[in-house]
């Protein structure tokens, strides 16, 4: 197998098509992480926050949408180049095993 078919480059088009096929989903969930961090990282017996409704309703209401997308640059800086990887390792086995999907 020739050494240039196996290399992987990292090129403009794919950032712009990992962002475009990452974001719009992470849009959605990043409501439940924050949601779900609050739940986890509450400790003590006054607990703010019981339940996934309840803690939503209360973010909602205490930080309105700056408190629910809080965290979503970094967000999508730790998850953005983990769907360059994934893209770049589906591109080099479809190379490698000499299919097309």
């Amino acid at each position: 197998m020739d050494v240039a078919c196996c290399m992987l480059y990292v090129t403009p088009e794919l950032c712009r098509i990992s962002c475009s096929k990452r974001s719009p989903a992470l849009v959605y969930c990043v409501i439940a992480e924050v949601v779900r961090t609050r739940l986890r990282v509450e400790l003590g017996k006054n607990k703010k926050y019981r339940s996934f409704g309840q803690t939503l309703a209360r973010v909602w209401r205490e930080e309105h949408m700056r408190g629910l997308y809080g965290g979503l640059s970094a967000h999508l800086c730790r998850v953005v180049p983990n769907t360059i990887i994934m893209f770049l390792v589906y591109e080099h086995c479809v190379r490698w095993f000499g299919k097309e999907t």
